[in-house]
């Protein structure tokens, strides 16, 4: 089982990632570059730290204390004791093994035991940057200087960052203590592929879903599937609302999610496609509307009255837009999912660019 304590909507600067299944006697923090390291437990989850228990030994399932450094409040002790509701079986309490066929078995209500948790920090949620503001450079690069900069992680990577790609890159950001958060696709008739998405099972990921031409039958039983195929990697979907789109507002998600059906099927808000194509004084009314299915925001700066991107996609401390405003709301419905960091089109240095952002978004929560 592996006990994620990091950052939702109003939540963490620092993060505790606890995995179960490392457990062994020896216990101790993992030295990743080293696995046959004494300190390390057994298949130890990157970015992860040990439980200290013994293999299989309920009765050395005991409370735990880890030492932790959060930016806002500085060292903190964190305690956790774990419990097991829905089972008495060391083996499954510890959850021993990673086969897809043993996972399959966590069904109905038990799937509880294998979701995030959040310890909650004051301070600014988890920004994560968009794949098209991304710095030029390698993989490595790349997670280095978001994590610096103060990012969570990317999002909306292209079809093109799929596959072997997408592997890599999640196995370098999750070393560095980052997250891949989503992919961004287009809703076809055929359905997406387990293996496409296959590397962010069991992550919190995201799939960001288009629909670009048309909404009938095929298209809507495509999504169907395609939510259903992602339930089980433990993936959400979010219909992503896109000008000049057959879904380009938040009233024709809604109205889609409706037709498609299904617990696994949710939205994205995006900043400038609502401003694109909406009205700006029916914000608090589109986000109440989507309520639960809400399941990830994009945002950036961006002028009340702009027309075309340029004046809808900008630095994250630039615009009229109050992003206060947009935050209020997304408190007052209870959303507790991630932000996104939108960077279309936007001129000048990337890696500039980003430091903006993430300097804007800090001081909106100081």
């Amino acid at each position: 089982m592996l006990v994620t304590l990091i950052v939702g909507h109003s939540v963490a600067k620092g993060q505790l990632m606890v995995d179960f299944n490392s457990s062994q006697s020896g216990g101790g923090i993992p030295v990743f570059e080293d696995p046959t390291d004494p300190s390390n437990a057994s298949f130890q989850q990157k970015g992860y730290r040990c439980y200290h228990a013994q293999h299989e030994v309920a009765s050395s399932f005991l409370t735990a204390t880890y030492n932790l450094n959060f930016t806002g409040t500085g060292a903190a002790a964190v305690t956790m004791t774990p419990e097991w509701p829905s089972t008495t079986a060391a083996t499954v309490q510890q959850s021993i093994g990673r086969a897809q066929s043993q996972a399959d078995t966590w069904i109905g209500s038990k799937n509880n035991l294998l979701f995030p948790v959040a310890y909650e920090e004051e301070g600014a949620p988890g920004l994560y940057a968009f794949f098209n503001g991304a710095p030029e450079g390698d993989l490595v690069d790349e997670a280095l200087f978001l994590k610096q900069s103060g990012y969570a992680g990317i999002s909306q990577l292209y079809s093109s960052e799929l596959g072997e790609k997408l592997t890599k890159r999640v196995e370098i950001y999750e070393k560095a203590g980052l997250k891949v958060l989503s992919v961004y696709l287009p809703a076809t008739e055929v359905p997406i592929k387990e293996e496409t998405v296959k590397a962010l099972a069991n992550r919190g990921s995201l799939i960001e879903l288009t629909v670009q031409k048309k909404i009938d039958d095929k298209i809507i039983e495509s999504i169907r599937k395609t939510a259903a195929m992602a339930d089980r990697l433990k993936i959400k979907v979010a219909l992503y609302p896109h000008s000049g789109f057959a879904v380009a507002t938040v009233p024709q998600a809604i109205d889609l999610i409706a037709k498609v059906n299904h617990p696994n099927l949710g939205m994205m808000f995006n900043l400038c496609h609502f401003l694109k194509n909406e009205k700006e004084a029916d914000l608090e009314s589109v986000l109440e509307k989507a309520g639960e299915r809400l399941f990830a925001v994009s945002i950036n700066g961006a002028d009340l009255n702009g027309k075309g991107w340029g004046g809808l996609i900008q630095t994250l401390d630039k615009g009229t837009f109050p992003q206060k405003r947009l935050f209020k709301q997304l408190d007052k419905i209870g959303f507790s999912g991630p932000l996104s960091l939108q960077c279309y089109g936007i001129k000048g240095d990337r890696k500039e660019n980003l430091k903006k952002s993430i300097g804007a978004f800090t001081k909106l929560w100081e």
